[in-house]
């Protein structure tokens, strides 16, 4: 496929994926904004990439976080470590393998979470406002069949 300069420049701003990825930038962009009304300035995009990962209920593994998230395990654990050190999740033992650590919220990593649940919340509604609600949730039902059809490591 040859494409002229404009309408290759319109391709790279225009396929499904950059224009999902904007999306995605914005409703981060709104949690964060969220986080700082909230008082937990010090949590920044990076750390999405991982306490977006972690099971609420039991914790999650750090190798199992890195696979989820795409990254090394290095990585993960740099994160985990930041996040730790912010107050946000705690590291035990894994009772099955005293090696591995689990990562679990802590109480303010909680409280982090319930910002978040509010914030993404008010985020679809904002999104919803734009296209209409009956075309948002159109379009979350697609995006859902999208999830489930794909093989794409799922948190």
């Amino acid at each position: 496929m040859d494409l002229g300069p404009d309408e290759a420049e319109a391709w790279r701003h225009r396929n499904i994926g950059r224009l999902l990825l904007f999306a995605f930038r914005a409703f981060e962009a709104r949690l964060l904004a969220d986080y700082r009304a909230a008082g937990f300035d010090d949590v920044r995009q990076v750390h999405l990439n991982a306490l977006r990962h972690i099971d609420a209920d039991r914790g999650t593994r750090i190798v199992e976080l890195a696979r989820r998230a795409g990254v090394t395990k290095g990585a993960m654990g740099q994160l985990v470590e930041d996040a730790r050190r912010l107050g946000l999740v705690r590291l035990s033992a894994d009772p099955d393998d005293a090696r591995a650590k689990i990562v679990r919220f802590s109480a303010r990593g909680r409280r982090l979470m319930t910002v978040t649940q509010r914030a993404a919340h008010e985020a679809e509604l904002d999104f919803a406002r734009i296209v209409g609600a009956d075309e948002f949730e159109r379009l979350r039902a697609t995006l859902e069949r999208f999830r489930d059809a794909s093989d794409a490591p799922r948190s």
